[in-house]
């Protein structure tokens, strides 16, 4: 799982390092940077997902549904 805005391990690399690894699955999380797990309920609980069962890819509909609201103050 990588965020879209990870400057310290881009998406791309998370994509190379699948590709030799049996059971890998790769989901982009837009809006976030490094550990989007750490970000919200979605992305924890496809983690969740994945380690009691790494066989069968995680339910990823909930991060269609995911972003960031930015707000300034006034």
């Amino acid at each position: 799982m990588a965020g879209t805005l990870d400057s310290l391990t881009p998406p791309r690399w998370a994509r190379e390092v699948a590709s030799t690894l049996e059971n890998s699955y790769v989901f982009e999380v837009e809006g976030y940077a490094h550990s989007p797990t750490f970000g919200g309920e979605c992305p924890a609980t496809m983690a969740l997902q994945f380690y009691a069962d790494p066989t069968h890819a995680p339910d990823a509909g909930c991060l269609d549904e995911l972003r960031i609201d930015f707000v300034i103050p006034e």
